[in-house]
């Protein structure tokens, strides 16, 4: 009888003060980064995938000493204010704990993270609009679709009757495909994740690959692009 009386009191101190439903988090629990996948929904910074995809460009010296993985999440993120995760199946695989240790001038947050990461055989990705560190086998998982513009380097005067611009596709993708690392590529599927197709004169690739993967392309094609301008020699010029 106390249990039914008492019954109509609680529902009325719970209505007017929540806070008594809700569990009570230590202040240093509701400081920690979010370093799960499973936390994207508690993430304090509101960053887009523009955003994070913008912030891997910037070019700021970073130095960290003795950071363990989740710190250093918390440190970019920090930094960089934009989401930064460390995928649960990294931490249950360590045999012990990582201690990052770097040191680096200005270059791209990218290529800071390639270093960070690369002596532990981890990785990162963007999904979720986040940056997420992994290893390198499951950023497989995470491959993002990119539409590269390639117009100034696919076509050619190929029409035998008339001098019609023709996009030239495959000896690009060839060179993409056999120039770059090569496991960045699906094996033995017969489809490197490349599609081609034009849009008036625009000649477009969209390329499914993981950000080492997207990385190395636009180096790559860079350098291609630099090589086409540079003039070429006439025959009777000495290099």
């Amino acid at each position: 009888m106390f249990c039914f009386r008492m019954f109509p009191v609680l529902c009325v101190l719970i209505t007017c003060f929540p806070c008594l439903a809700q569990p009570t988090i230590p202040s240093n629990e509701r400081d920690r980064p979010a370093i799960g996948l499973q936390d994207l929904n508690t993430v304090d910074s509101q960053s887009s995938e523009n955003d994070v995809l913008l912030a891997l460009t910037k070019c700021v010296p970073l130095n960290f000493q003795d950071l363990s993985l989740p710190e250093l999440a918390r440190a970019i993120q920090t930094k960089f204010s934009i989401n930064t995760l460390v995928d649960p199946a990294v931490l249950n695989q360590l045999d012990e704990p990582i201690s990052i240790e770097y040191s680096g001038t200005a270059i791209p947050l990218r290529s800071a993270l390639t270093l960070i990461l690369e002596p532990f055989e981890l990785t990162y990705a963007v999904r979720f609009d986040s940056i997420i560190i992994t290893t390198v086998e499951r950023a497989d998982r995470f491959r993002r679709t990119v539409v590269y513009d390639v117009s100034d380097l696919v076509v050619s005067l190929t029409s035998k009757d008339r001098d019609v611009p023709q996009a030239d596709f495959d000896g690009l993708i060839q060179v993409l495909v056999e120039a770059t690392v090569p496991d960045i590529w699906p094996d033995g599927t017969g489809n490197p994740g490349i599609s081609e197709f034009s849009l008036g004169d625009k000649h477009l690739l969209t390329i499914v690959q993981t950000e080492r993967g997207h990385m190395e392309i636009e180096q790559l094609l860079a350098q291609l692009r630099k090589h086409a301008a540079t003039p070429m020699p006439l025959p009777n010029q000495q290099p």
